[in-house]
């Protein structure tokens, strides 16, 4: 099975919005239907995705000197991911 493994900068191709508590949590909810582009994607993935592995780490991109080397802050694992029980419709 094939591999894809270039990086990609959601913030600057979905909507993104974020919730933090200091020293407690940090959530970030990402909305893939926030483009019409990412939803047909997903859309059309749907049948398809019970049998998709995809890895995420999750990073702030660093702009500054100061701010790099840039470190991961989490990762996770989506496996055999079924679209019926979504929050949203696909």
């Amino acid at each position: 099975m094939g591999r894809c493994e270039t990086p990609t900068l959601l913030g600057k191709a979905l909507k993104l919005s974020y919730f933090h508590i200091p020293g407690d949590h940090f959530e970030v909810s990402i909305n893939v239907f926030s483009e019409p582009k990412a939803k047909s994607i997903t859309g059309l993935v749907s049948g398809a995705a019970k049998g998709l592995v995809i890895d995420m780490g999750l990073l702030i991109e660093g702009q500054a000197p100061q701010e790099l080397p840039e470190q991961l802050l989490g990762g996770h694992r989506l496996r055999r991911i079924n679209f019926a029980k979504l929050r949203s419709p696909v």
